[in-house]
């Protein structure tokens, strides 16, 4: 029998056993009894006792079988349903322990803080660095607010709060740098919050942690603290060249304008007259450079361009050179391919500069044949064109080694240039930094032994040549004659001196006070057409000076007189101090009869600064200003009583201490007395002046004590002059 009939069979027998059998039924006499005889065995008839029907019977057994099938199936069904549910459940549970044991992990094992809380702001949970940085477990925090934290700042705890606030009302995430205080330790922190939510999608609470981030901070106060040093360091690199310039241009300013009008009062000038205004010159030049490099740095110079006759301009550079070629036997050539009767727009000014330290070079490093200047235009389309000019020798040439660098500042090409040729190492710097400035661009050629060629491309506009517009010169004033009615206004009466001399050769007449409300007094007097003020003055400097005038002109209606500024100071913000108190040009000491007759015309623009070059003068005696001054004996006697009646003033004033809480007045004192000191080249008495200033941050006694020695230079200098010495402080 197959398996399965027995299975079947097995089955529909314990069902049959489970189905109640009456008990008539199992009575003897209701059971027939057979015997074997009666037994017909035979295989092609089944089985069948002897006088029973062979009718079908009733089938009680599949109606058990059915009845067990209904019963038992379902229920082996369900229970496996049940065991598959049981271990898919299983398995959901391990999988989510593992996530769970996973997500523990993880925030623990984060190092930074992180928090959640509920819509009220009660902490819910947080992870082990949380509770490290308060100290507490997770049970003592739960529940707490941000209030009761011990938070300091107390600001940070309303920051925080309006934060949790912000983040729920508009559910966006919020990030932001905070500080926050514990356990007697500071943190810069970086903070972020989020919103979280159920599965449904409710708003349930928020997310939030921070990063430390007080290494970064403390680097950035470093960043910070290292630039402001070096912010303060380059404005004491300002203050100290504006102040050397100061005290340099000082005493150039009467040597320069005292030379230059011996030169021109002399049909031919000295040999050591000449030199001794080329040297003049050449100390203008090496302070130009310098304050030049200064403002290019810190991106302070800015292009004026305006006509200029090319040629001209190209001529008179050359010009310049003229006598230095001729004394080292070189052919000084120009070769000018410019279009006729144009002029170019551009800056004349630092064209002339980087023309000037060009030639210099080529002069001076070129011993034999000669140094060429050529300049073209070159057609760029629409309308424009690119000035290109070359300047080349045949001295001595650059390595190529030092060629990428030469345009660097203080680089020179030769190791032995500063001995035996000179200069500082700034002329090919400030040319690039120049030339960069006007859009164009410069770089050389050379070889060792074969000279070198300098190369200076700049974009060019041209304009017809008549179409230049010069300003109106100054009109006179209505006296029958041609000159101007200058008034100057100087602390200093040496200077004014110059200056009255200066205006004199120029056919312009001038007249001299000390102080600007003398000055005020003589515009009451009578008109003057120009006003040429010093601007650092005691008690009303020029630029109050110039309000006063300005306010008086609008509240009489007269037309404004032309008013020119006049320091020795270079600081940066002079020339926009000026402009605002209502100057119309400013100039620099020492000023040059070419740039007062500029000034005076009104033709130049407002500018600081005078050429580039680079070499050093020395100081000027009293014994050579009486040499120059030895053709007008009325003027020197008049400038040298206004010499001793200044030293003498002085001398008085010294006499009473220095208030050692007013530095203001020290700083008077000290530059008034250091203009008179380099007027007359008395290094003594400015060295003793410049002491001023660091004896009073020392305290009272050490100013008291430097008081006393620029005192006693005084009395020296009074000596020299003829004056009986007075006593002592």
């Amino acid at each position: 029998m197959p398996n399965h009939h027995r299975l079947l069979a097995r089955l529909v027998l314990c069902c049959a056993c489970l189905l109640p059998i009456p008990a008539t039924a199992l009575a003897s006499d209701a059971v027939p009894s057979y015997d074997a005889a009666q037994l017909q065995l035979d295989p092609a008839h089944p089985l069948v006792a002897p006088g029973q029907d062979d009718s079908p019977p009733s089938h009680p057994f599949w109606h058990a079988f059915l009845l067990v099938s209904w019963i038992v199936v379902p229920s082996l069904l369900w229970n496996w349903r049940l065991q598959v549910q049981v271990s898919e459940r299983r398995t959901a549970q391990d999988q989510l322990c593992d996530q769970l044991a996973f997500q523990f992990s993880l925030l623990n094992g984060l190092p930074t803080p992180l928090y959640v809380r509920d819509l009220d702001g009660c902490l819910i949970t947080c992870n082990r660095a949380y509770e490290n940085f308060f100290g507490s477990s997770l049970e003592e925090l739960r529940g707490t607010r941000v209030q009761q934290l011990p938070f300091a700042p107390p600001e940070l705890v309303e920051l925080l709060a309006t934060e949790y606030q912000q983040l729920l009302q508009h559910r966006q995430p919020r990030y932001f740098d905070c500080r926050i205080e514990s356990a007697g330790q500071s943190f810069h922190v970086y903070h972020w919050l989020v919103p979280f939510y159920s599965a449904r999608g409710s708003l349930q609470g928020l997310l939030g942690g921070w990063i430390d981030i007080s290494d970064r901070k403390h680097l950035e106060d470093r960043l910070r603290e290292a630039q402001q040093a070096a912010l303060d360091a380059s404005a004491a690199k300002g203050r100290f060249l504006a102040t050397m310039s100061h005290e340099l241009r000082t005493p150039l300013n009467a040597l320069v304008g005292l030379l230059e009008l011996e030169t021109t009062r002399c049909a031919t000038p000295s040999e050591n007259l000449l030199i001794a205004q080329q040297s003049a010159h050449s100390m203008i030049d090496l302070i130009g450079n310098i304050l030049d490099l200064d403002k290019i740095e810190s991106g302070q110079m800015q292009p004026a361009p305006q006509p200029t006759d090319l040629e001209t301009l190209l001529r008179g550079s050359l010009d310049l050179f003229a006598a230095q070629a001729r004394e080292k036997g070189l052919d000084l050539r120009l070769h000018c391919a410019l279009p006729p009767a144009r002029h170019g727009l551009l800056d004349p000014l630092r064209l002339r500069q980087v023309l000037h330290n060009l030639l210099g070079n080529a002069l001076k490093f070129t011993h034999q044949g000669h140094v060429t200047l050529r300049a073209e235009a070159l057609e760029q389309p629409p309308g424009r064109s690119l000035l290109r000019v070359q300047v080349s020798d045949s001295g001595i040439g650059i390595p190529a080694q030092i060629q990428p660098r030469i345009f660097d500042a203080y680089r020179q090409a030769h190791a032995e240039a500063p001995n035996e040729y000179g200069g500082s190492g700034l002329g090919l710097s400030i040319c690039r930094h120049l030339t960069d400035l006007m859009g164009g661009r410069i770089w050389l050629e050379s070889q060792p032994g074969q000279g070198c060629r300098m190369n200076l491309e700049l974009p060019l506009d041209w304009i017809p040549a008549g179409h230049d517009a010069t300003p109106p010169p100054v009109q006179p004033a209505a006296t029958g004659t041609t000159g101007l009615e200058v008034l100057i206004v100087d602390d200093v009466p040496t200077n004014g001196l110059v200056l009255q001399q200066q205006l004199a050769s120029l056919g312009h007449r001038g007249t001299f006070v000390s102080d600007g409300e003398a000055a005020l007094r003589a515009c009451q007097e009578r008109h003057f057409d120009v006003l040429i003020s010093d601007c650092n003055m005691p008690r009303m400097d020029g630029y109050t000076l110039t309000r006063t005038v300005r306010a008086r002109e609008a509240a009489h209606g007269t037309t404004p007189m032309r008013i020119i500024g006049y320091t020795a100071s270079a600081l940066s913000g002079e020339e926009s101090r000026c402009r605002e108190a209502g100057m119309d040009e400013l100039m620099i000491k020492p000023v040059t009869l070419a740039r007062l007759r500029g000034a005076l015309g009104g033709a130049l623009p407002m500018i600081d600064r005078e050429p580039a070059g680079a070499s050093a003068g020395q100081g000027f005696d009293l014994s050579h200003l009486e040499g120059l001054q030895g053709i007008e004996p009325a003027l020197l006697d008049r400038l040298l009583s206004e010499l001793r009646s200044s030293l003498t003033q002085e001398r008085q004033r010294l006499r009473t201490p220095l208030p050692a809480d007013d530095p203001e007045a020290v700083g008077q004192v000290a530059h008034r007395l250091s203009g008179l000191a380099c007027t007359i080249d008395a290094p003594g008495l400015m060295h003793a002046c410049q002491g001023l200033q660091p004896a009073l941050e020392r305290g009272p006694a050490a100013l008291h004590a430097q008081q006393s020695q620029v005192l006693a230079s005084l009395e020296a200098l009074l000596q020299q002059l003829g004056q009986e010495p007075g006593s002592a402080v």
